[in-house]
């Protein structure tokens, strides 16, 4: 699922306050490193 989508909500940025109470690093990979790590060419083949 690629559920919440932030920017369709009146002000995405304020979705960052509602993981306040999650680790920083929970956050960074919500935020950041999910996608970056599915948006990123393999370096390796896969399999």
């Amino acid at each position: 699922s690629d559920w919440p989508h932030t920017e369709g909500i009146a002000e995405p940025r304020s979705y960052l306050d509602s993981l306040a109470a999650l680790p920083e690093d929970d956050v960074r990979k919500i935020m950041r490193d999910n996608a970056l790590q599915l948006t990123t060419p393999a370096l390796q083949p896969v399999g």
